[in-house]
């Protein structure tokens, strides 16, 4: 067994004209030192099976009390490093920040609700003795009906997040009564809460920022906004998720610069609209500091 050792270092000054430095052990920590290890895993949509990002979770020791927390990151993987060191060899997930509709749960698989349970003995506990915990996966369940998808860039794959420029995707019934709408996440994930039935879906984002062609449920491109009725229907049932994923593909563009009557003033901040023959308006931009926009997203 390794033992730190603390050491005092004292300097002793006789009569102000030199200095003796004694090194004097104290005392034993008497704690053993061992490696930090790590738990880890993902959490995802029971239904979707898509990983969940900024879900909430605290770790606690056997004995129930708190000893870390974090958020899942953009694939809904989440880890806890460093334990073991001077602490328990068990732990206790609890799921606790989930979105609208889900329930939090105790590790493994325990519906917890507002913390309405027993810590200790309702979860089951993850032992960390002398190597990582990897895989401990939390698979989140939804209770209500619902539209639930990911929104893509078709060129690259990546989720597209409102996190800077908006994406939106509205939800429509078959009359053209709005029913509802949902940012994306950082993971490009919404869902919106229905009952069940036939809606029409559809993408509404910030086109000068993402330069995407918005489209109706299923691969239906818009020039410009998009009419609910054009795509085809998502049919809902009671107590299910139904999926209505989009992949968006990128925009033709109109670029130019502004100047002022004289041709040699650059002008910034002048809105600059794009619209159909037929009048209909498909986007506008702002000129930047040296009189540049560009109207993205557009139909080729």
């Amino acid at each position: 067994m390794n033992f730190l050792k603390f050491k005092l270092i004292a300097v002793v000054t006789i009569f102000a004209s030199f200095s003796v430095l004694a090194e004097t052990p104290i005392f034993s920590s008497g704690f053993e030192t061992r490696p930090g290890y790590v738990i880890s895993g993902r959490v995802t949509d029971q239904a979707a099976g898509h990983g969940m990002s900024g879900v909430y979770i605290i770790l606690f020791d056997a004995d129930g009390n708190w000893f870390a927390d974090t958020e899942t990151n953009i694939d809904g993987d989440y880890s806890f490093a460093d334990l073991s060191a001077y602490s328990t060899d068990d732990y206790i997930l609890y799921v606790e920040g989930v979105p609208e509709g889900y329930t939090q749960e105790l590790y493994d698989d325990f519906p917890c609700p507002d913390w309405n349970c027993d810590f200790v003995a309702d979860s089951v506990k993850i032992t960390v003795a002398g190597a990582d915990q990897p895989g401990h996966d939390i698979a989140l369940l939804y209770a209500g009906t619902r539209i639930f998808g990911t929104v893509t860039r078709t060129d690259s794959g990546a989720p597209v997040s409102s996190s800077i420029g908006y994406m939106r995707v509205d939800v429509y019934d078959t009359a053209g009564n709005w029913m509802g709408d949902q940012h994306t996440n950082d993971a490009g994930q919404y869902q919106v809460q229905v009952g069940p039935g036939d809606y029409h879906v559809l993408t509404e984002h910030d086109q000068e920022y993402h330069g995407l062609i918005n489209e109706n449920w299923d691969n239906h491109s818009c020039d410009g906004d998009c009419d609910p009725l054009n795509g085809d229907p998502v049919t809902v049932v009671a107590g299910q998720t139904t999926i209505a994923n989009f992949s968006l593909a990128t925009g033709a563009t109109i670029s130019g610069t502004v100047f002022a009557d004289n041709g040699n003033a650059l002008l910034q901040d002048v809105v600059v609209c794009a619209s159909r023959r037929d009048g209909y308006w498909l986007g506008c931009a702002w000129t930047d500091v040296d009189g540049n926009y560009t109207i993205a997203g557009l139909l080729p």
